[in-house]
C-alpha cells in the first residue's frame, strides 16, 4: 500500500476467506488508519470443538424408531391397567407418560452433537485493501486435533 512520507495515504483493511467450517478469523489490529505508519497485523483463527458423535456424511431423513414405539405402547398399556386398578395406583399411572416423555427427550438429545471444525488442511486467501488497491496472499491452515 502506498505511503506518502512514511504514512499511509488511505485506510488499510484486512479480510480472510477460505476458513474451514465452524471457524472464525480475526485480525489484530483490524485495520490501519490513513496517516498512520502501518505495521504488522496478526490473524487469529478460532476453531470449534467437535461433538462426541461424528456428523453423518450425507444427511438422511428421520425415521421412526420401532423400539421407541414399542416402549410407548407398553407404557400406555401399563398406565391404562394401573388406572383401572384403584386409587393407590393412579399416581403411578400418571408418572408413566412422564417417564416416556423423558426417555424420548434423552433419545433425541443423545443422537447428535455439534459438527465442529473438520480435521484437515484449508487454503486461505488473505486480502489487504487500501483505496482502490488490493493485495492478496495465500496461506494454509491445518487442523489435526480430533477432539
Amino acid at each position: 500500500m502506498a505511503t506518502q512520507g512514511g504514512t499511509l495515504a488511505n485506510d488499510v483493511t484486512f479480510s480472510v476467506m477460505g476458513l474451514p467450517a465452524a471457524s472464525t478469523g480475526a485480525f489484530n489490529p483490524t485495520s490501519f488508519a490513513k496517516g498512520s505508519t502501518g505495521g504488522n497485523t496478526t490473524l487469529t483463527i478460532a476453531t470449534t470443538k467437535r461433538g462426541a458423535v461424528p456428523p453423518m456424511k450425507t444427511p438422511r431423513p428421520p425415521r421412526p424408531n420401532p423400539l421407541l414405539w414399542l416402549l410407548a405402547a407398553v407404557l400406555a398399556m401399563m398406565s391404562y391397567a394401573l388406572l383401572r386398578r384403584g386409587f393407590r395406583t393412579r399416581r403411578l399411572a400418571l408418572y408413566l407418560p412422564l417417564a416416556l416423555l423423558l426417555l424420548s427427550a434423552a433419545f433425541v438429545a443423545g443422537c447428535a452433537g455439534p459438527a465442529g471444525t473438520p480435521v484437515g488442511t484449508s487454503t486461505l486467501t488473505i486480502t489487504a485493501t487500501s483505496g482502490g488497491v488490493t493485495k492478496t496472499t495465500n496461506g494454509q491452515v491445518e487442523r489435526n486435533l480430533r477432539s
